[in-house]
This record gives C-alpha cells, structure tokens and sequence, in this order.
C-alpha cells in the first residue's frame, strides 16, 4: 500500500511539474501581441454605464430610484464633474 502511495504522489508531482511547463510557455510575452488586438475607436460617449440582468427588477428599480434621485438634487452636477 505504502509503495502505490508513492507511486500516486510521482505521478500526481510529474502532472503538476508538466501543467506548471504548459503554464509558463502560454505566458510568452512575445505571443501575446498576436492574441489580443487594440482597437481606438470610442464605441460610446458615456463615461459611464451599469448593467441588470434581465428580470432583476429589484435591482433596476434601485438604480433608477438613485439616478432620479441624483438627477433632482444638487450633487447630479457634482457628480458629473468628478
């Protein structure tokens, strides 16, 4: 028993040492650029923008009660200013 409990932990190491091997050569810096593409084109003139799920009206009713709220008050300029 002692003997395929070492032989368990060799293999689970070796598996660990491969998965670790794998791990680093997908960090390579210089593939990265091929993975990800920048684009500069400004998709909306909001500096801000929250998302609900669909359904979750508690939630959405939340937020629209805030932003009626910060709309009717003072801080509204306030807070666009920050």
């Amino acid at each position: 028993m002692k003997k395929f409990a070492k032989v368990i932990i060799a293999v689970l190491a070796l598996v660990c040492l491969v998965g670790a091997c794998f791990a680093l050569v997908a960090c390579d810096p210089k593939s990265e650029a091929e993975k990800v593409k920048v684009i500069d084109i400004s998709l909306t003139e909001e500096g801000y923008a929250f998302a609900v799920h669909k359904g979750d009206t508690e939630t959405l009713s939340a937020a629209n009660e805030l932003l009626d709220e910060l709309t009717c008050s003072i801080k509204f300029p306030v807070t666009l200013s920050r």
